[in-house]
C-alpha cells in the first residue's frame, strides 16, 4: 500500500490554470513575508490607483471578480497554444519557453531569478564603489 501512495505522490499533473499554482494561500504567505515598504515597492505600481499596497487591500484585489476573470482568461489563452506564450515572452522580456501555462510560469520564474540576481549585483557594485570612494578620499 505504501508503494502505491508514493507513486501517486510522484505523479505530476498538468497545470490547468494559473490559479492552481497561485492560490490564495500562496499569495497570503508571500504577502505575510514582506514588510510594508516591500509591499509598496513591489506592488504599488500594479494596483488600481484607489488601492493601498497593504496586505488586506492586495488580497481584496486578488479576490475580486475582475482578477479572477483575468486569471482564468490568461490561463485559457495559454492553454490554447495559439502563440500567446510567445507574445507574453516578447512583451515581458523573458526567454520563450514554449506554449502553455507551465511554460509561461517557467519563463516568468526565470525572469524573476534573473532580475533578483541583477538587483544583488547592483547592490554589490554600489557597495564596492562606495568603498573605493572612501579609500580614495582618505
Amino acid at each position: 500500500m505504501e508503494a502505491n501512495t508514493a507513486s501517486q505522490e510522484d505523479i505530476k499533473l498538468p497545470i490547468a490554470s494559473i490559479s492552481d499554482v497561485l492560490t490564495l494561500e500562496v499569495i497570503e504567505n508571500h504577502l505575510d513575508s514582506l514588510s510594508s515598504d516591500q509591499l509598496s515597492e513591489l506592488y504599488a505600481k500594479h494596483l488600481p490607483e484607489s488601492t493601498s499596497p497593504t496586505k488586506h487591500d492586495i488580497l481584496d484585489v486578488v479576490r475580486s471578480g475582475f482578477f479572477q476573470q483575468s486569471t482564468n482568461k490568461l490561463s485559457e489563452l495559454l492553454r490554447e497554444g495559439n502563440g500567446a506564450g510567445y507574445l507574453l515572452a516578447q512583451s515581458l522580456k523573458y526567454s520563450y519557453q514554449g506554449e502553455g501555462i507551465e511554460s509561461f510560469l517557467n519563463g516568468v520564474r526565470e525572469l524573476g531569478i534573473k532580475e533578483e540576481k541583477e538587483k544583488e549585483q547592483k547592490k554589490e557594485n554600489h557597495s564596492t564603489d562606495s568603498k573605493n570612494e572612501d579609500d580614495i578620499n582618505q
